[in-house]
Order: structure tokens, then sequence, then C-alpha cells
């Protein structure tokens, strides 16, 4: 059945359906229909915009092979699920490779691929077939292949044997995870914190045991320090007064004293010239007793004696009273008191209670003066060490805070060495007296050494670098002596230190 789509005009617009796919921006969709003025295919709306103009690659499935070509099209309109498009150009061989296709379609001769192909009398457009390949083609492929297989073998093992070597270079290799010459740097850090003032010595001079390195802002301390001193200065002077006061009393007690003392003898003399008299009324009286029973003294007599009797002896013991307080005022003035009007009289113990408080007064702010001094003195850094200066990391005006590192100091010959860091892992291999290569970038130059300890033994004394003195709970510090140090060799350069250990130590570890 012989079907003709362009001989009349009237038919161009009719759309039959095609069997085909078509490939538009690298995705393929099914073709519901065409005609010779464009076609229809399944095309989720909005995949393109308005107007759209552009390549599209027709596939034309057969049995053997597919056959495609490119056509050039506009978008005309969009539905839900599908869109026109019309041929802005349709080559003649297009048009013929389409009819031919239908016309096998509707044939049945969609097997005959040759004879499809026969039926394009134009070449005018490149036409792409997927064929299979003829047995020559395939023994040429398989031989290719071979080759190719055989040299990619020989390319796995090469990359194996040199994996292999780095792996065990690596793992027999211990490597350290930083390193840096250290040994006889001493920093030089104020004891207190505070603004540096000015720095006396520069880098590279040659610096004194107890040379002045810097000093630090010392005004405050200096205030503090007279504020301090006007203090004791008023406490002594209180101090003074209160022995004025102790001297005075003392003299007031001792006036008492001796006036007691005078007052208690006049009391014993008044006490014998009483008793003396008080002897001789006594005397008349036992006279008069005797007398008045015979009638030679008169009653009356008898009575006056016997009163005068009895008044002395309440004289005498009045006396006695007055004997006995003033023996009191002696006993009790040398305790700093002594009755008066009927009152405790004098302040000797509290002026000498007052005295011993002030004393601990003065010497407390002795002790606050002291402390004073003491911190005043550590505004003025001195070296410790004989060297020269290595380097100053601060300059004047910046703040510090105590044990901040302000200058090193290289000490007079001091031997350096190196201060490496080790996994824990690592360092499970490392023992003292093991050989070490130490490469010092700087220098470009390979130094043997020798491992002389290991974790806090080989940290350096308190005052010594910081690198020597730094911890850090995933590594551990491993001290190497050279061998032979080199000339040029510099404080604070960076190492990298290797250590040869067996492969079987290796693996003990990791075992």
């Amino acid at each position: 059945m012989t079907l003709r789509m362009e001989g009349k005009s009237q038919r161009k617009s009719h759309r039959i359906s095609l069997p085909a796919k078509m490939n538009l921006q690298g995705k393929e969709y099914r073709v519901l229909d065409w005609s010779l003025e464009g076609f229809k295919a399944e095309l989720p709306q909005g995949s393109l915009a308005d107007n759209w103009i552009g390549e599209v690659t027709f596939i034309l499935p057969l049995q053997q092979m597919d056959i495609s070509f490119g056509v050039k099209a506009r978008l005309r309109r969009q539905e839900d699920e599908s869109a026109g498009f019309s041929f802005e150009s349709l080559p003649e061989r297009s048009k013929s490779l389409l009819s031919a296709y239908v016309k096998a379609s509707i044939e049945g001769q969609l097997d005959d691929v040759e004879g499809i192909i026969a039926r394009v009398d134009t070449l005018g457009t490149p036409v792409e077939i997927e064929k299979p390949l003829t047995i020559s083609e395939r023994k040429q492929f398989k031989r290719s292949f071979l080759g190719r297989a055989f040299g990619h073998v020989c390319l796995a093992a090469t990359v194996v044997f040199l994996v292999s070597f780095i792996c065990y270079n690596n793992y027999s290799t211990l490597r350290s995870t930083r390193g840096v010459i250290s040994g006889g740097l001493v920093d030089a850090v104020p004891q207190l914190s505070g603004t540096l003032k000015s720095i006396k010595v520069q880098e590279g001079q040659n610096v004194k045991k107890g040379q002045l390195l810097f000093t630090l802002d010392d005004r405050e301390l200096l205030r503090q320090g007279e504020g301090i001193r006007h203090e004791l200065s008023i406490e002594r002077e209180r101090l003074e007064y209160l022995y004025v006061l102790l001297q005075e009393e003392a003299k007031a007690m001792g006036l008492y004293r001796e006036a007691a003392k005078n007052s208690a003898a006049r009391l014993r003399l008044n006490i014998e010239g009483i008793d003396a008299r008080i002897a001789l009324a006594t005397k008349e009286f036992q006279r008069a007793n005797l007398l008045v029973k015979t009638g030679y003294v008169s009653r009356s007599e008898w009575d006056k004696k016997q009163e005068h009797l009895l008044s002395l002896e309440a004289k005498r013991e009045e006396v006695v009273q007055q004997l006995l307080l003033a023996e009191e005022n002696i006993r009790s003035s040398i305790d700093g008191k002594y009755l008066s009007d009927g009152k405790a009289q004098g302040k000797f113990r509290e002026i000498e209670a007052q005295i011993s408080i002030q004393k601990k007064v003065i010497a407390k702010d002795e002790l606050r003066l002291s402390s004073a001094l003491e911190l005043l003195e550590k505004t003025r850094v001195l070296s410790k060490v004989d060297g020269f200066v290595h380097a100053t990391k601060r300059i004047s005006g910046t703040f510090l805070r105590s044990g901040e590192s302000v200058l090193t100091i290289v000490v007079d010959g001091a031997k350096p060495w190196v201060q490496a860091r080790f996994t824990f892992q690592e360092a499970k291999n490392l023992f003292p007296g093991a050989k070490a290569q130490v490469f010092i970038p700087a220098l470009g130059i390979v130094c043997d050494g020798t491992v002389q300890a290991l974790g806090h033994y080989a940290m350096g004394p308190n005052e010594s670098v910081s690198q020597a003195n730094e911890t850090r709970l995933n590594e551990v510090p491993v001290k190497i002596i050279l061998d032979n140090p080199p000339n040029g060799l510099i404080t604070g350069l960076g190492v990298e230190v290797s250590v040869d250990i067996p492969w079987r130590n290796f693996l003990n570890s990791i075992s």
C-alpha cells in the first residue's frame, strides 16, 4: 500500500500516529502523532518556555537498530501532559525517511532495515545507525581488550608495590608531630601584673647575673607605700603619747605610794602612842576600881576613868582601820590602782594594755610596709643568669600578667638539645638510647641524635622556654641529644625528628 502525504497540499496537516520517540535536552519523550507541519509529543507542562525554538532528535525504533535524525522545531502550545511543535525546517531527506518509515510500518516491513534505508534517495542529512560488530571487528576488539587488561594489571601491581613501600616507610619510621631546638633559653617574666614601663636591654646584648632587664609601672605601689608610711608614723606618735601617759601615771602612783607609806608610818606611831595612853588609863581605872570600894574615890570619878579608857580603845580601833586602808593602798598602787573617795583610781594597767595593742598595730603596719616594698622591688626584674638577649617579645606600655614572658636570654655555655613531640601510639616504641635523625629545614641538614628521656623527664626547667614546658594530652615530650651539633644552630629553630624501629615492634605495639 502506497501512502503519499506530500502529494496534495490539503493533506499536509493530516495527523497520523507515529511509533517513535524524540530526544529533547537529554531526555526521551514519546511522539503521539505527526504531520508534515509538526508533531505532538508527551511533555509535562512548564518544561519549555513559550515560543521555544531548538533542535529535536527523532528516534525511529526498528527491530535490529534505531534510526535517528535531527530537525529544528518551535513550541506552539502546551497542555497538561503534552505539547505541540511545528517544524521550522524539515529537510527533504528527513521527509523521505519519515515517509519510508510510515510505509514500512503500514506494510509490516519494519524488520527490513536495508529496504527502508534504500528508499531514502538523498544523503543530505547524516543518519546515525546502530549496527552490530563484524567478526573481524570483534577479534580486533578482543586483542585490544586483552592488551589493555594486561597493562592495567601491571599498573595495579605497581601501585600496590608503591603503596606497600610507602606504608612500610611510614609505619617503620616514627616521625615527630613537631619539634624545636631547645635548651639554655630562659624566660624573663614579671612576678606580678602591671604595665611594662621600659626595657633596659636590647636583642643581642650581653647581660650579667643581677643586671636590670626591665621595669614595671610602680606609681600605684609607691602611693600605697607612702600611705602605709604615713599611717605608721601616726601610730608611732600615738605609742609615744601612750608612753608619756604611762610615765605620768607611774609618777602619780609613785607619789601616792610614798604618801600612803608615810601615812601608814604616822598611823603606826599614833597607834603606839594610843597604846601607851591605854596602858596608863587601864592602870588608873584599875586603881580607881579598888578605891571606889573603900570610898576614897567617888563613883563619878570611877565613871570618868572608865569612859576615858573606852574612848582610847575606840580611837585606837579607828587608827588601826586607817592603817589597814593605807597598807592596802600601798599594795594596790603597785598594781596601778588606789582607793580614793570610795572609788578605785589609777589607769596604769589600762595604759599598759593600750601600749601592747598599739605595738601590734605598728607591727602590722610594718608588715604591710615590708610587703609593699617587696612588691615594689618586684617591679624591677633582674637577670638570673649570664648570657645574651635572644628576643624581646613585648614593648613599653604593654599590660603584662604575672608569668608572661617579656624577653628570653640564652645562657652562656649552654648546649642545645631537641625537644620533640610524638603521639602516644608512637611513643610506645621509643626508649632512651634509641638513634634518631633530626632534620633542620632552616639549615637544610640532617643530624644524628640519641633519645635521652621521655615524658615528664624530658621537660625543661621551670624557667625555660614555653615549648619545653608545654604539655598536651595527646602528645609525649621526648628529649633528644645531638651527637654533633652543627655550627649556626640557634635555639628556637623548628625541626623534624624521625626514629627507625623494627617492623616487628610496630606489629607488637598495635596487636
